[in-house]
């Protein structure tokens, strides 16, 4: 009965955990989106000093919860993200308006794909 109760413990400790850790990825990806959108708007008004802004405001909280997300996600498409982020950042700074559209729409796309790859169905485990 002593095993029984133990799996159990384990089996919820372990459901919880991924249940914890996929609302932390979905949380941080929406909020880099939020702000990607934020700067893709500003490009759009060609206002790209408050693109740049926005663009490093993103990049931050990137920096900060990356850890994080290479410990809970495949680390190629954390790296692909980190790559996406410098080339949309250098597209600001040289204010050109598509490349900077495009850049950030990769990256917000990518960003929005990692909690979908961890979310649990039966494609991701197969």
């Amino acid at each position: 009965m002593k095993r029984v109760i133990a799996a159990c413990f384990i089996l919820s400790f372990l459901v919880t955990a991924c249940f914890l850790s996929y609302n932390y990825i979905d949380k941080t990806t929406n909020t880099l989106s939020e702000h990607l959108q934020k700067a893709s708007k500003a490009i759009t008004q060609n206002d790209f000093l408050s693109a740049n802004e926005q663009m490093q405001k993103v990049y931050n909280h990137w920096s900060e919860s990356s850890s994080k997300l290479s410990s809970l996600c495949r680390h190629n498409e954390i790296d692909d993200i980190e790559r996406l982020f410098q080339r949309a950042n250098q597209a600001v700074l040289n204010r050109d308006k598509n490349d900077s559209l495009v850049q950030i729409k990769e990256l917000n796309m990518m960003l929005l794909h990692l909690p979908e790859m961890e979310t649990p169905c039966l494609s991701n485990i197969l």
